[in-house]
């Protein structure tokens, strides 16, 4: 064996030992992947055995060991391939399986080096965006209020009420109403809230005529605003669907008149007391953001202070 040979085999196992190293320095880094040495033979023309070089390292990308954490933006790559895709403040772009992430004061996502998380945005309907993948960034205003435009509300009417024998009817005299129950807050355009009342009156067997208070005053002048009949099983036959559209509501405040529609579909007449089993509306008030988290597909939401939750983005590999 020549010198040479001696020489390259001593280059290798130093390569090796660099390699063995680095792992074992890194044994705690979040994100890293272990890597080992190749190794092959050298050879000049017909002749075989000059020595060994290192053909190339290669990284060993199999799953690693996930563990938990209690900081919200520690987000891991569970399964499959796939790279944290990171960008710089000028756009470079670079990649890391490293899941460590914050916040930073304009609110974009970024690693210890400051670089920004990339992802999908979303668009004014509140959906993902899709495309090219942009810095991720959380939004610091506050949500916007929703004015109510729907209400969703059910009812048991007791069929075995007598009509009031008093009238007309007036929100203020029990005697003039069978039942009344709150359906609200209902929200303005400010996000202002409203106490929204219905009222029944029983006007047969299987009728009943609604009526309605917006804050304490009477909606459509005091006049009624539908009328419900049921069929012999109890089953709420009219108005079909148990549609009823409120007249526009206005309140003293500057805000835009409130349309609201409210469904009364499983309304039932039997003989049970008065009661009401189910109550929804899609009105909500501004709010702020009390936190955010990312979801196992990728998805961000974020929750605020008016009890409402947002998507503001996907993280996309």
């Amino acid at each position: 064996m020549s010198f040479s040979q001696g020489v390259s085999g001593l280059g290798v196992a130093a390569a090796n030992l660099d390699v063995i190293g680095n792992n074992i320095a890194n044994s705690g880094t979040i994100g890293f992947k272990s890597a080992a040495a190749t190794f092959q033979d050298i050879y000049a023309g017909s002749r075989v055995g000059l020595g060994a070089s290192v053909s190339g390292v290669v990284q060993n990308f199999t799953q690693g060991v996930t563990q938990t954490s209690s900081r919200p933006l520690d987000v891991a790559i569970l399964s499959g391939d796939g790279f944290y895709r990171m960008s710089s403040a000028s756009g470079e772009v670079m990649y890391t399986r490293n899941g460590q992430f914050t916040k930073d004061k304009d609110g974009y996502i970024v690693n210890a080096a400051g670089l920004r998380l990339t992802g999908y945005g979303v668009n004014a309907s509140g959906g993902i965006n899709g495309g090219t993948p942009s810095a991720i960034q959380i939004p610091t205003q506050a949500m916007t209020p929703n004015a109510t435009t729907g209400v969703d509300a059910q009812f048991n009417l007791d069929a075995r009420s007598t009509a009031p024998t008093k009238t007309p009817f007036s929100a203020a005299d029990s005697a003039t109403f069978n039942y009344s129950n709150a359906t609200g807050p209902v929200f303005d355009s400010l996000g202002n809230p409203h106490d929204l009342s219905v009222y029944f009156v029983k006007t047969g067997a299987n009728a009943w005529d609604v009526y309605g208070t917006a804050d304490g005053a009477a909606i459509n002048g005091g006049a009624k605003l539908s009328s419900l009949t049921f069929d012999t099983n109890g089953n709420l036959t009219a108005p079909v669907g148990g549609a009823i559209t409120l007249p526009a509501l206005t309140f003293p405040n500057g805000s835009a008149a409130v349309n609201i529609n409210m469904d009364l579909s499983g309304t039932t007449q039997f003989g049970t007391a008065n009661a009401m089993s189910k109550l929804s509306q899609d009105g909500y008030t501004s709010g702020v953001m009390t936190a955010f988290s990312i979801n196992p597909d990728g998805t961000i939401t974020g929750k605020f202070s008016n009890e409402q939750s947002k998507l503001l983005g996907q993280v996309v590999l």
